[in-house]
């Protein structure tokens, strides 16, 4: 499981409500010419807002508050769409303990702008959202960065229909490395492996399954991946098209 931050119960110095609405003024809306006043009025109107927030301003941030605010000014300001599917959100224990909270939890979990809380108990554990727990400030600087960035996302992609990439023998990466002019080639295997490929550059398969989205200015390339056997970049190319990368393909040096 790649959503899981820290293990419930940690202890953690959580922002106050004002800190984080300053924090995304500063970082979201003074660029776009707005005035704290403007800020305000067109969050209370479009619902991501609520005016008891400024009675209780100085009250501890909960994380469920966080996720109403980021998914408005996700949707609202930034003009993304919802995900359709959001099954992988159902894994969250508390999902449904806030009737109003479950879509902004949903989306925010599943889009990989907030991560899960996992809760351990001997060998087995359950993860929850953790709802009424606090945000750090560093928590709350990382959310933002992933709300304006879908590169540093860490989506859940559970429940998704896949697609999967191409498999080379070794013979016929050699002759598409030979003629195709936009390839991008990465080898996720062991490091020393680099530089049997001329052009490769060294991702480990892990760094790819933990967020597929690094590779996201590389999109519009073939991506090409190996490793020693195959069965590393197997699952590495799979991973990225099944985060919509078209042209993914993969082999192994040994074939």
């Amino acid at each position: 499981m790649n959503n899981v931050i820290h293990t419930f119960g940690n202890e953690v110095a959580g922002i106050t409500i004002k800190q984080f609405l300053e924090l995304i003024f500063t970082k979201l809306f003074i660029e776009r010419g707005y005035t704290r006043e403007q800020f305000f009025i067109q969050g209370r109107t479009e619902g991501w807002l609520y005016e008891q927030e400024d009675i209780f301003a100085k009250k501890r941030l909960e994380r469920r508050a966080a996720a109403r605010i980021l998914h408005g000014i996700l949707g609202k300001v930034i003009k993304e769409a919802d995900e359709s599917d959001w099954s992988a959100a159902m894994k969250l224990k508390d999902l449904f303990d806030c009737g109003t909270c479950v879509m902004h939890v949903a989306q925010m979990y599943v889009k990989g702008i907030m991560e899960a809380v996992e809760v351990r108990d001997g060998e087995t554990g359950e993860v929850l959202f953790d709802m009424t727990g606090p945000v750090s400030e560093k928590d709350a600087e990382l959310f933002l960065e992933r709300l304006l960035k879908p590169s540093m996302r860490v989506p859940e992609i559970q429940g998704k229909s896949f697609r999967e990439a191409v498999k080379l023998g070794r013979k016929e990466a050699e002759r598409l490395l030979a003629d195709a002019k936009e390839v991008f080639v990465i080898n996720v295997g062991q490091k020393e492996l680099t530089e049997t490929v001329i052009g490769a550059v060294w991702i480990p398969m892990l760094r790819i399954l933990e967020n597929p989205y690094i590779l996201e200015k590389e999109r519009d390339k073939l991506l090409l991946l190996f490793c020693e056997a195959g069965a590393q970049s197997e699952i590495a190319a799979n991973c990225l098209a099944d985060n919509g990368y078209c042209h993914v393909a993969y082999f192994g040096l040994q074939e």
